[in-house]
């Protein structure tokens, strides 16, 4: 994705239309590949703030942007808020599915390995002291 094509797709749609949260998304990860960690971290901001507007806030695309989120912070030494966001979304996720739902589980581990990262391997879930 570039950014022409974003600015091409922002002419065409409306300014709500989910798909802008996709393309900004797909932009943030060019950013992310060349190392613009900061045009990506606000790229992904971006998208959030879209599908915050456009989505509940349990929707799928909420909830992995807040994931998405939550690894650029980690990524950059932020890890208070990278936690934040990934506990956010792993809220999110056990309100909107079922138990045991395999996107649940997903996002429990990433947190989980978010928490194993800042803590080491002695601690429980969750009990994290910041």
């Amino acid at each position: 994705m570039s950014e022409s094509a974003l600015e091409f797709n922002r002419r065409v749609l409306p300014p709500d239309h989910p798909d802008l949260g996709r393309d900004m998304n797909n932009l943030a990860v060019t950013y992310r590949d060349v190392g613009r960690h900061e045009d990506d971290l606000a790229m992904k901001e971006s998208a959030l703030e879209l599908w915050g507007r456009v989505h509940p806030p349990t929707h799928r695309d909420v909830v992995e942007s807040l994931l998405n989120i939550s690894a650029c912070y980690f990524m950059a030494g932020q890890t208070a808020k990278g936690l934040e966001c990934a506990r956010e979304a792993v809220a999110r996720r056990q309100e909107s599915l079922l138990p045991g739902h395999p996107d649940t589980a997903e996002a429990e581990r990433l947190l989980f390995s978010m928490e194993h990262c800042v803590c080491g391997l002695n601690h429980k879930p969750n009990q994290l002291v910041q």
